[in-house]
């Protein structure tokens, strides 16, 4: 169970984004709309995915759209890195450079 703090809404009668905000909200995060579903995202450079996007799970606020009640996974082989696909169909010759991202991903 998890819980967060009441998020204030800009205006009480409107207080979720259009589809076009959330998306431009999304792309500005780094996400692609997957195209296997309305709701699904994913980001190539760490393999975050997020899925449930629907308006209902986000609220406009003073601050800017605050998404609320994501579902959020991961998912290495959507992760594209220096051109190479992370996945299992990936050649035994690029391991290295999967641990070397790896690693640089715990770095940050």
């Amino acid at each position: 169970m998890t819980s967060q703090r009441y998020i204030e809404p800009a205006d009480e009668k409107n207080q979720n984004p259009t589809e076009d905000e959330i998306k431009a909200f999304m792309v500005k995060l780094g996400f692609k709309l997957l195209p296997n579903g309305v709701y699904n995202w994913a980001r190539e450079s760490d393999g975050i995915v997020v899925t449930d996007t629907k308006i209902l799970n986000f609220i406009t606020t003073e601050e800017g759209i605050c998404p609320i009640d994501l579902i959020l996974s991961k998912d290495l082989s959507l992760v594209k890195h220096d051109g190479v696909q992370f996945g299992k169909n990936m050649p035994l010759g690029e391991l290295s450079k999967v641990q070397q991202f790896h690693t640089s991903l715990y770095r940050k």
